[in-house]
């Protein structure tokens, strides 16, 4: 019975710690302070679209460094400008003037940037192709080859079977 309550203790521990420290893994949450529902919902959209230049790679709405100097600014960048009536392309088109391509959570499917979207798909087709032509090579090798006939089966070798089979008997 002890023993029972150990382990109930140790897992209530163990799934219990996580949630205790859950506010401090996101305690710069990327929340917007926008409290109209259509402009928190175009924050979302364009801080998706954005990466934060602070060097973590991370989208824009999820980087949660604790005072991230460039996501900070960068997201009360674009409350201000959605507040003050700005598009979203408008938006986004003045990060990537400031910060270049770079900025884009995906490139625009143009010029070298095409290649982002086009080689997946060529390296998977040509995987599938090498496979089949690999099986079908395999499979090739692995026919049943049909049985020999009398006519060709060795003489010498058949007598020499024969013999051995005829003293296996005895």
């Amino acid at each position: 019975m002890k023993k029972a309550a150990g382990i109930l203790v140790l897992l209530a521990v163990l799934w219990g710690a996580p949630s205790a420290f859950a506010p401090l893994a996101f305690a710069q949450s990327a929340k917007s302070t926008l409290s109209d529902p259509a402009h928190a919902a175009r924050f979302n959209s364009i801080s998706d679209a954005l990466v934060c230049q602070c060097g973590c790679n991370m989208i824009l709405r999820v980087c949660n460094h604790f005072e991230c100097p460039s996501a900070i600014p960068m997201r009360a960048q674009i409350e201000e400008q959605i507040t003050t009536g700005m598009t979203d392309d408008a938006i986004v088109a003045g990060f990537v003037e400031e910060y270049g391509k770079v900025v884009l959570a995906t490139p625009p499917p143009e010029g070298i940037d095409l290649a982002a979207w086009v080689m997946p798909g060529f390296a998977v087709l040509i995987g599938l192709l090498l496979s089949l032509y690999f099986l079908s090579d395999w499979l090739s090798k692995k026919k049943i080859r049909p049985k020999a006939t009398e006519d060709e089966l060795d003489p010498v070798l058949t007598e020499r079977i024969e013999d051995e089979l005829s003293r296996m008997d005895h």
